[in-house]
Order: C-alpha cells, then structure tokens, then sequence
C-alpha cells in the first residue's frame, strides 16, 4: 500500500521541529491564528502577527543558531498562507510603528487606525504597508488624510510614493543615481551581486532537505510545479545567453583594466627613473660648482 503523500504544510512543520527555538516562535504564530477574534480588527490581528514575525527575526540574528530569514517562509507554508508576503508585510509595518516603551499599542498607528473618511471608510492593511516607507510622521499623516480625503485604494496610494520619490531622486542637492566609476568598480559591483544571489539560494530553506530534480523525478509533480521549473528553465537559459552575449565586453573591460593598471606601473617607473637622473644630474651640477669656487 502506497504511503500517503505529506502536504506542503507537513513537510514545512516537519523542517520547522528540527530547530527548538524556530518551533517555539511557530507555536506562538500558531495560537495567535487558533485564538484570533473575528470581531477584532484585523488590521491590529495583522500588526500583533508582524510583532510576532519581527521578534523572531531579531532573535535569530543575535543566536549563534541562526536558522536563517527564510524561516518566514517555512511559517507562511505552515500556516497555510499563498506566499510569505503577508508575514513579511506584517513585520514591516511593526517595524515603523513599534510597541510603545510602556508596552502599549503604538499610539501613532492606533490614531491612524481610527481616521476615517466622510463616508465613513478607513484605511487598509494594505495601505498600511505602503506608508511603511514614509518615515515622517507629519508626511504619513498628510498622505492618509489624502488618501481618506480622495478615497485612494491602495494601488493609487502606491504609485503616488513612487512618484513622489522619484521626484524628489531627481531634484536640486538629491542623491545621484549610482554609476560605476571604471571597469574595476562596475566587476566588483558585479561580483558583489553574484555572491548574494549565491548566498540566498545556498540559504534557502529547502536547500539541506529538498531537492527539486529528485522530487520531480519520484514524485507526481502539478501543472503549476511543471510550469514553474520550464520558467524558471527558461529564465536561466536566457541569463546564459546574457552572459554569453556581454563576455566580449566583460573580457575587453579587463583588458582595458589591465592595461590602464600596467600603464599606471609604467608611468610610476618611469617617473621613478627620471626623477633618479634629475637627482644625479643636480648632484654633478653642484659638484662642478664647488670645484669651480675652489678654483
């Protein structure tokens, strides 16, 4: 008899015991979901899940134990949750507006939550996690009363951060977009970005436990898994020929650096020589000098 398969949520759990402290901030994510009130507000529900998600996150960094930031993702999987985004927004917007210092809820949020329009309408969790980049309270609460005012939806509140900060990037005494300065720094930049994408997907959280060829292999795989791996295929196919295309630059860029770093050797060698003969000949100047006076 064919042994029955384990759900996504089962093998999540199952990879969440193998570490005790990762277990014990599962359990209290747990109970926060089995003890919720569906009379509550769930915008505070969601602010009381970020504390949980952000405490967790804290803690792993400071143990030498650190099982990793993709511990979010084994909880939303666990939880039953389409992706981790809605933990990861939770925690955000816990992260800009805190548990006060008397333990109490943030009494900047608290006053937010409670502004409504003159139809009687309030703001959105996800409107929420779009004010999580303004980081001015003044600024936030000019964007909400906005927002109540000409009953933005959160998509609308979006695009008008992202304008807003793209204005402001392209103003007088703004940051200047980032340019490399020469072929060295545009390589380092390069290798820096390859490593933490190295980094990441060594990290991830199945890659100890989970083998994607082998389970595709032994496993009836879904239409949507099939998809995603001919994706994701596709994709890297498209980064090899990528890399493929830009290498005559890339070899050109070092060869350019090569040579731009020899003819700086040169030039220094070169200065050095001359500098050695200007000093002999000044040295004999003074030497004939002194006979002459002599003389």
């Amino acid at each position: 008899m064919a042994r029955p398969q384990k759900s996504d949520s089962e093998k999540a759990i199952a990879l969440i015991r193998k570490n005790e402290d990762e277990y014990k901030a599962y359990k209290k994510l747990l109970q926060k979901h089995l003890t919720q009130e569906k009379d509550n507000d769930t915008r505070v529900f969601q602010w009381e899940l970020g504390q949980l998600i952000y405490q967790s996150t804290e803690d792993a960094k400071k143990d030498n134990k650190h099982y990793g930031e993709n511990f979010v993702d084994r909880f939303s999987v666990a939880l039953g949750y389409e992706s981790s985004s809605v933990l990861r927004s939770s925690a955000r917007v816990y992260e800009r507006w805190p548990e006060e210092k008397d333990g109490l809820f943030n009494r900047e949020l608290k006053k937010i939550l409670n502004m409504k329009s003159k139809a009687d309408r309030r703001l959105s969790w996800t409107h929420l996690s779009h004010l999580y980049w303004e980081k001015d309270k003044e600024h936030t609460l000019e964007l909400v009363h906005k927002c109540l005012d000409h009953s933005w939806n959160a998509k609308e509140l979006h695009q008008h951060i992202q304008k807003q900060r793209k204005s402001e990037r392209k103003g007088v005494g703004g940051r200047p977009p980032s340019m490399h300065k020469n072929a060295a720094d545009c390589m380092e930049n390069m290798q820096s970005q390859l490593n933490a994408f190295l980094n990441s997907w060594e990290n991830s959280w199945f890659s100890d436990d989970f083998n994607l060829a082998d389970v595709i292999k032994t496993e009836p795989a879904s239409s949507n898994l099939k998809d995603d791996v001919e994706m994701l295929v596709s994709v890297m196919d498209e980064v090899v020929d990528h890399i493929a295309k830009i290498s005559p630059k890339l070899s050109k860029a070092v060869d350019d650096m090569t040579k731009e770093l020899n003819g700086e050797i040169v030039k220094k060698i070169r200065a050095t020589s001359e500098q050695k003969e200007e000093r002999r000949k000044r040295l004999q100047r003074k030497s004939h000098a002194a006979k002459t006076a002599k003389v």
